[in-house]
Formats: structure tokens, C-alpha cells, sequence
């Protein structure tokens, strides 16, 4: 069976309305409406650990976006992967959550990322994520039309043994939803793709 993917590439800033009208725009475009499978990447709405705007995003744009997505979705006949948008914990503290949307417009599974990307590149150059976030604690896989989905956000990449295991859950290819870093993405970014892709014998679709 032949599926058509879509990967879209953006980069998001902090502010959510500049983000929401970058995706109703690229969901306009006729070649994403055509496919089978539409992959956003990681902070697709938000790109910040400002906690006054993680907050403001829940509060004012979770559902307004979630309500586009579905809509989309459901009006094209599409599944689509949010590649992870931020999601409140009763801690106050977040998670960073992958959705998948079937083609009827229904939330159908998710990941809570589990790898968080604290590193320090450069005194100058540095990534606390476990600041705001706390990491997911399931592995997550669900059954399409054309395979077995296993989930992922970014970081997960540097971990093959989590990609071992999606695989023992049934995967036949993977999404890797990422917002990698200019220089840690020049230096490993394809390279640990091709890996997880070898190593398991799946595809991957890898929005970033």
C-alpha cells in the first residue's frame, strides 16, 4: 500500500499568532491536502521556556489550534502528526506532547516526550528543558492503515535503545518531530536519522 507523507519545515518563534497564521497557511497549500500522513515539528506553536507564555498558549490557544487541526484533518481526509505542543500537568509544570489526529478529525494517540534535552554546548550556548517540562513516562505506537507508528520527539533520537523497543511494540517506521539546534543539528542531525532508519529497518518522517 503506497502512502504519501508530508514533512513540513518551519521555524516558530515565541508568539503564537505569528505561528497559527504560518500553519493556516501551509495547510491552505494543495500538495499537504493531497497527502496521507502530514508531520509538523516539535514547538510547532511555541519555541520558548518563557513560563508566562507556555501558560498563555494553554490558556489561549490550545484549543483554538487543536480546533484547526482537527478541522483540517477531518475536511481532507488526512492524519496528522502535531509534532508536540506544550501540555499543563496539575504541577503546573508541562509536557511536551506529540498528537496524532486520524482522518475523521479525532485525537488518537499521544507521546509525552522522555528524553529531555538539558545540555550545554558553550558558556554561552545552553538548554534546560527539564525546567518547565517533566518527562513523559510510556512508550507510544498505534496502528494506521498503512503500519505501525512508533512516536518521538527529538532528543529521543540520541537514545537507539527507545527505538528498539517501538520496535518489539510493532513499529514499521517512525516520526521524529524535532527543533534541533543549529549546531548540534549540522553534526548529527541526518546522520543519527539514517541511523534509527538502519539499525530498525523502518522509515522515518522527520519534520524539524
Amino acid at each position: 500500500m503506497k502512502i504519501k507523507v508530508s514533512c513540513v519545515q518551519m521555524t516558530s518563534s515565541k508568539y503564537p499568532v505569528k505561528n497559527y497564521k504560518k500553519i493556516l497557511k501551509i495547510l491552505e497549500n494543495g500538495k499537504i491536502k493531497n497527502s496521507n500522513l502530514v508531520c509538523f515539528p516539535e514547538c510547532m506553536m511555541i519555541f520558548s521556556d518563557e513560563v508566562n507564555l507556555l501558560n498563555n498558549f494553554v490558556e489561549q490557544w490550545y484549543e483554538k489550534f487543536m480546533t484547526l487541526i482537527r478541522r483540517f484533518a477531518k475536511s481532507n481526509k488526512v492524519f496528522v502528526s502535531i509534532g508536540s505542543i506544550p501540555f499543563k500537568k496539575k504541577n503546573k509544570k508541562f509536557l511536551n506532547r506529540s498528537i496524532l489526529i486520524n482522518s475523521m478529525g479525532r485525537e488518537i494517540c499521544h507521546y509525552d516526550k522522555k528524553h529531555l534535552f538539558d545540555v550545554y554546548l558553550s558558556d554561552k550556548e545552553f538548554y534546560l528543558e527539564s525546567k518547565n517540562y517533566d518527562k513523559g513516562k510510556t512508550f507510544s505506537t498505534k496502528q494506521l492503515p498503512w503500519g505501525n507508528l512508533g512516536m518521538s520527539i527529538c532528543y529521543d533520537l540520541r537514545f537507539p535503545e527507545m527505538f528498539r523497543k517501538l520496535v518489539r511494540k510493532g513499529a514499521n517506521f517512525f516520526v521524529v518531530p524535532a527543533a534541533f539546534t543549529y549546531t548540534t543539528g549540522k553534526a548529527h542531525w541526518e546522520t543519527l536519522l539514517r541511523a534509527r532508519a538502519i539499525e530498525n529497518g523502518c522509515f522515518v518522517f522527520a519534520a524539524a
